[in-house]
This record gives structure tokens, sequence and C-alpha cells, in this order.
């Protein structure tokens, strides 16, 4: 089995198995549950949020997300992670 590492912040390392990503498992979700994909709403910064936020219906980057997941992000918030920036994106397209 390969092995894929992904820096999803500066200060960590994650180590996954090549071809699963947090994208696979809730393609699964939503598979299970009958949704199709444009019902999610999905929100991040890391580069283990990549896929997840690129193949959502609605793909937001919190304002500190890395530059690969703002340019897959269909919106990015003003605020970061840390200022409410997931609240942002509830109010925006949830509420």
């Amino acid at each position: 089995m390969q092995a894929v590492p992904l820096q999803a912040v500066p200060s960590m390392l994650e180590i996954v198995p090549a071809g699963v990503d947090k994208w696979v498992g809730m393609r699964t979700l939503l598979e299970h549950l009958d949704l199709p994909h444009r019902a999610l709403m999905a929100v991040g910064d890391g580069m283990n949020d990549l896929q997840l936020v690129a193949n959502a219906g609605v793909g937001v980057a919190v304002g500190n997300a890395v530059p690969d997941v703002k340019a897959a992000a269909a919106y990015t918030a003003s605020r970061t992670n840390h200022e409410g920036g997931v609240a942002e994106a509830f109010e925006r397209f949830v509420l």
C-alpha cells in the first residue's frame, strides 16, 4: 500500500493511504444517504480539505486557507477559522 504525506498546516504532517481523503469518505456518506454532492457545503483551510472543498456543491475556504484551497473554493470567507469563518459560511449559505 502506498502512502501520501499531507501538510494541512505548517506544524502538522499527516500520512494517509493513497487514494483516501475527506472527499472519498464524504462521497461514500452522500451515496449512502442518497444525496447529490451539490447538497453539500464544505468548509476548509488546509491541503487535507482540498478535494472536499473542490467537490462540494458549495466549497468554502476560510480566510486563512492555503492558496490551493482558496483557488478551489467557490467562496472565500473574509474571516479566518479562528475569527468565525465557518460561522460566516453558515450565515451566508445555510441560514
